[in-house]
């Protein structure tokens, strides 16, 4: 298992942290996936979400997979987070920041994995999984 954290901010991230909560995530998913989590900015966040979803704003987080790829990447998938986008959104729900980081984790792993929310059945599953992984 590879996971690298790259932070392309000002902003201060403990990658070891992170990578710890990615390999409990893991574990509880009994996955082994070499991930890549990449810090941007809100500038950076907007430019990578318009190209790839056609979205011009700001988002907290954008997953990528590799896992359909016929050839054997290095990483299986990418994450990358926006921290000041997560900072606004802990505030707005009122949730400690490091919880929300964990829960965008969590969100993101399970679409590298192929899971996603596009209809209320696969939302509400995606949901649950999460929420187990969460507690």
């Amino acid at each position: 298992m590879l996971i690298e954290v790259s932070n392309q901010t000002v902003d201060k991230v403990n990658a070891r942290k992170i990578k710890n909560s990615i390999r409990k995530i893991l574990r509880l998913l009994n996955k082994n996936l070499n991930l890549s989590i990449v810090f941007v900015s809100p500038a950076a966040m907007k430019r990578i979400n318009q190209k790839w979803r056609n979205k011009n704003t700001v988002t907290d987080i954008l997953s990528f997979g590799n896992l359909s790829l016929p050839v054997k990447q290095a990483f299986d998938g990418e994450l990358i987070l926006c921290l000041k986008q997560i900072k606004k959104q802990a505030q707005k729900i009122k949730r400690p920041q490091e919880k929300e980081l964990v829960w965008l984790l969590i969100h993101g792993i399970l679409h590298v994995l192929g899971y996603n929310h596009q209809s209320e059945k696969e939302e509400k599953r995606m949901n649950s999984l999460a929420q187990f992984i969460f507690k």
